[in-house]
C-alpha cells in the first residue's frame, strides 16, 4: 500500500497518554468480572505521566489505596476472630 500523502494524527479525548476510548473499553470489559473491582478516578488537569508528581493527584490516589486497605484489614480481622 502506497499513500499519496503523509497520514494525519487525530488525537481523541484523553490525557495525552491514555485515550478515553481505551479507558471506557477497559471499564466495559471489567464491569462483569467477579471479585475484580475497577474504579476509575478522573483527576482534571493532570496528565497520565505527571500524576505521581502532582500533590492533589497523589492525595487522591493515597486516599483510594488507604480506603481499600481499611476494608481489607476489616475483613481479615473479621475472619480471624
Amino acid at each position: 500500500m502506497v499513500l499519496d500523502e503523509q497520514p494525519e494524527f487525530v488525537y481523541g479525548d484523553g490525557d495525552g497518554t491514555v485515550n478515553m476510548l481505551s479507558l471506557l473499553a477497559l471499564e466495559s470489559l471489567w464491569s462483569n468480572e467477579k471479585n475484580q473491582t475497577l474504579k476509575v478516578i478522573k483527576i482534571p488537569g493532570v496528565s497520565h505521566t505527571l500524576i505521581l508528581k502532582n500533590d492533589a493527584a497523589l492525595e487522591e490516589i493515597i486516599g483510594e489505596i488507604s480506603g481499600i486497605n481499611s476494608i481489607a484489614e476489616y475483613y481479615v480481622g473479621y475472619r480471624i476472630k
